[in-house]
């Protein structure tokens, strides 16, 4: 088993709707097992069935939670926009949604880095809009939504802050396969903050995002969900990466499954599908790792931490490692060979930044030789990735 430190979690409160909680899946009310499938079966695509046990004896949770996992990770957010086009928006560009700093104050371990989102970006919008996945776990602005009922799929809300976020919902619990724990996922569209999150103050997309909830929900309900490929490239291998598979280097004993209340203070639950946390022991308060895949945006300060610690850069086996050890044990690796190509419809078409892939791996426990662990995770995981 590979020895682990105590990994020392940010401790700043989510205290405020634009900065942190907002940022949270608001995946609607109980699951809609009865809403019809698509018109070509998707089960296969979403639950093919057996999956990896990484070694570990799996409880029957274990394999319902691993295969709502698998499927959330199949989900392609920018595959809605395919053949799309943008109401008054002939040019417009888009790529993967990215954050903005590795580990970000106020939020809990297991917090994903950039939600499985699809960035929009429209000449002359001083924001861009977003298209977010969100999985089945309850937030505290459930109540803030109901279905629209002349549009099928769709929920809307007249809440402030929220009238201008609409939903989609995506009914893979239909599905054959699909566990009866899952509830559904959705699609949040609206305006998507700097730094990845949700701009709660802009209305200038309001309009947008509710035409083109609508649009999708037809999608959905006709053609099915978009998928990445059988046949994935460099950067759709990447965004569909399993984190759990680090469970070999871990040499894990078991899977952690939190599972926290909205109004928690870190609600974030365990149902992101780039996010695994790995328990070295049977015991869920025992040593472990948190492994993520997830797209920044790299910049001067991307790698810097709530807690002071400063990145050293390696290299290991071709892999390029930042190694924050100092008052924690967290290794990112970068990885600019999967970085995601920028699309442009329009000769108009603005710029945009290119995301940056990496794996950030965190570890936890008592041992002294957590930065070398977290390397050989990370150099790992990214090996796995590519």
């Amino acid at each position: 088993m590979v020895p682990v430190l105590r990994f020392l979690s940010a401790t700043l409160l989510c205290v405020a709707l634009i900065t942190g909680c907002q940022n949270s899946p608001v995946s609607d009310a109980e699951p809609t097992t009865k809403a019809p499938t698509a018109v070509a079966d998707q089960s296969a695509v979403f639950f093919p069935g057996d999956l990896a046990d990484y070694g570990m004896t799996l409880t029957r949770t274990d394999r319902d939670h691993l295969a709502e996992l698998y499927a959330l990770r199949q989900i392609d957010p920018c595959g809605f926009l395919d053949g799309q086009t943008l109401s008054g928006h002939p040019d417009f560009s888009r790529t993967y949604g990215s954050a903005t700093a590795v580990e970000p104050g106020g939020v809990g371990p297991i917090w994903p880095l950039n939600w499985g989102s699809c960035r929009v970006a429209l000449p002359g919008s001083t924001v861009d809009l977003g298209l977010r996945l969100l999985p089945g776990e309850k937030q505290f602005s459930d109540d803030f939504y109901q279905p629209d009922p002349t549009r099928p799929g769709v929920w809307t809300s007249d809440a402030p802050g929220w009238r201008c976020q609409v939903r989609v919902e995506l009914p893979l619990t239909a599905l054959s396969g699909a566990p009866a724990s899952m509830r559904n996922p959705t699609l949040l569209i609206g305006a998507m903050a700097a730094n990845g999150g949700l701009d709660l103050d802009d209305t200038s997309l309001c309009a947008l995002s509710d035409e083109l909830a609508g649009r999708l929900a037809t999608v959905v309900r006709d053609e099915g969900v978009p998928a990445y490929p059988n046949s994935p490239s460099a950067p759709e291998r990447f965004l569909t990466a399993d984190p759990c598979a680090a469970a070999t280097e871990l040499g894990a004993a078991t899977l952690s499954w939190w599972e926290p209340a909205p109004a928690a203070q870190y609600p974030t639950s365990w149902r992101h599908a780039n996010v695994c946390d790995l328990r070295a022991t049977t015991d869920q308060r025992g040593p472990g790792a948190v492994v993520k895949y997830g797209l920044v945006i790299w910049s001067d300060t991307v790698l810097d931490v709530p807690w002071g610690d400063t990145a050293t850069r390696t290299e290991q086996d071709g892999v390029e490692l930042f190694t924050l050890a100092d008052h924690s044990c967290l290794v990112v690796a970068r990885l600019n060979t999967a970085a995601p190509a920028i699309a442009k419809v329009g000769a108009n078409a603005p710029d945009m930044v290119a995301p940056t892939p990496v794996v950030v791996v965190s570890v936890s426990g008592n041992s002294g030789q957590c930065q070398a662990d977290a390397q050989t995770i990370a150099v790992a995981a990214a090996k796995r990735a590519l």
